[in-house]
């Protein structure tokens, strides 16, 4: 039996890692874990980003807008960033991820 993904985790879960959460999730969830001052909220996982990406036909763009940017080039890096923000932002959320989002209000 297939396993649904999840793609919503509390912000504060401990079990949230890198490689489901991302660098900065990750960062965040240890901190609460610790004990320290974290905002309440939620992670949208590393998950429902590969999905958003896959249905949309994403991914040969968002490698097109990176692959001359370099890190010695802060202003294409700059420009990579804002390529690949406008696609997404052109992009509807999927119903299922919004229903998703909105129960965690």
């Amino acid at each position: 039996m297939e396993t649904k993904p999840n793609f919503i985790v509390p912000l504060a879960d401990a079990s949230a890692g890198l490689s489901q959460v991302g660098g900065k999730g990750a960062s965040l969830a240890r901190l609460a874990a610790a004990g320290l001052p974290v905002p309440p909220g939620f992670h949208i996982t590393t998950a429902a980003y590969r999905r958003f990406v896959a249905e949309h036909g994403l991914q040969e763009q968002i490698l097109a807008a990176v692959s001359t940017a370099t890190p010695d080039q802060p202003a294409m890096l700059e420009e990579a960033s804002s390529r690949i923000g406008k696609l997404f932002a052109q992009r509807a959320i999927p119903a299922g991820a919004r229903h998703l989002v909105a129960s965690c209000k």
